[in-house]
């Protein structure tokens, strides 16, 4: 009995330890948009003034394979269904952590002496990351209304290789679209 209670303690902290680790990506959509109208697709039109950057033709190559697994194909925007908008922010952020060590008050006696053995000390450590966040939007061509948008947000990891960026990226885009269509 012992034994089964322990494996599903371990299974339990296994699962949450799991469930921390798995990106957070929110998907929100219109309830009144006809979703199997859509056969065609184009990106939203840049003003052309700037490079487009590695990120965002890793994310357009997702983005694009994705659709094509549902069936959807590339058009002019003037002519297509949806229009697909992205956004791709970064944030400076911080981890501060406070640990506290070996401060402990114990009882002595009869006499209710109460002494500090240690006394202890606080570390503190204080981590910089970036947190990236990428927003999709699939955007009605007739009505210019947005339609269905997935957002996720993630710890970037700079010491990633090209390969394992388009990898990562790939991996959120797809799980971002496993929540299309929303029905």
């Amino acid at each position: 009995m012992l034994n089964r209670v322990m494996l599903i303690a371990i299974l339990a902290m296994a699962l949450v330890a799991c469930a921390a680790q798995a990106p957070r990506i929110e998907t929100d959509f219109s309830q009144e948009y006809n979703f199997s109208q859509i056969k065609s697709y184009a990106f939203v039109p840049g003003d052309g003034s700037n490079a487009t950057s590695l990120y965002s033709q890793r994310i357009e190559q997702a983005i694009t394979d994705e659709m094509a697994l549902a069936g959807y194909r590339p058009a002019e925007a003037a002519s297509a269904d949806v229009l697909v908008n992205y956004l791709i922010v970064g944030r400076e952020k911080q981890d501060i952590r406070t640990y506290h060590h070996g401060s402990a008050f114990h009882y002595y006696g009869r006499y209710r002496h109460y002494g500090c053995i240690g006394c202890g000390y606080t570390s503190v450590y204080v981590q910089n990351y970036t947190e990236g966040t990428l927003v999709i939007e699939l955007v009605d061509r007739a009505s210019e209304q947005v339609v269905w948008r997935s957002v996720t947000k993630e710890r970037l990891k700079p010491e990633q290789t090209p390969d394992q960026r388009d990898a990562f990226i790939r991996q959120r885009v797809a799980l971002m679209f496993q929540q299309y269509p929303p029905y």
